[in-house]
């Protein structure tokens, strides 16, 4: 099994085993994403949908704002988005942070993202036929500037049956 980039030298480890035998409780290991989204699913904004995300659906999609962000900037440039990272890597939160405060580099890319978030979810909404669309992680938190241009695309772009599907943000999940 290979080990997650976040616990580099993490080999070959019996994880589950050794939680399990401390604790006397089965334990299972799962991505953090889609412990999510069961999560979501069983006790929070998904509560009550008859379907439900798999692994190939319940996906990393936001962190593409933050290598924008900092792909956009440079250390040292001045700009919210850096001021807001104290000059290293940027994240989806420092440009939602950013947004909020009226910047104008950051509010590109929030629409930009959204823009690009609508277009998945309409091929999801068209791929799976979900009862709604539960959108967690650290983008979740931006959720109210993504919001109108997301729905927006989904509108321009979903067929008919798919347009009022709710897009909502998570209530448990990974934390915001």
């Amino acid at each position: 099994m290979r080990a997650p980039d976040e616990l580099p030298g993490w080999r070959e480890v019996p994880l589950a085993r050794l939680l399990q035998d401390r604790s006397n409780l089965p334990v299972r290991l799962e991505n953090d994403a889609n412990a999510a989204a069961l999560g979501e699913w069983r006790f929070g904004a998904g509560r009550g949908a008859t379907s439900r995300a798999n692994d190939a659906i319940a996906g990393r999609w936001a962190t593409a704002l933050g290598w924008h962000a900092t792909a956009l900037t440079k250390p040292g440039d001045g700009s919210a988005l850096r001021t807001l990272s104290h000059d290293v890597e940027v994240t989806g939160r420092h440009v939602v942070e950013a947004a909020r405060g009226g910047d104008e580099a950051a509010l590109a890319l929030i629409g930009r993202e959204a823009r690009w978030l609508g277009i998945g979810f309409t091929n999801l909404l068209h791929l799976y036929s979900p009862d709604m669309i539960v959108m967690g992680g650290g983008i979740s938190h931006g959720y109210d500037l993504l919001r109108k241009p997301l729905e927006a695309t989904i509108q321009e772009r979903a067929m008919p049956a798919f347009r009022d599907v709710p897009v909502v943000p998570n209530s448990v999940g990974m934390p915001a």
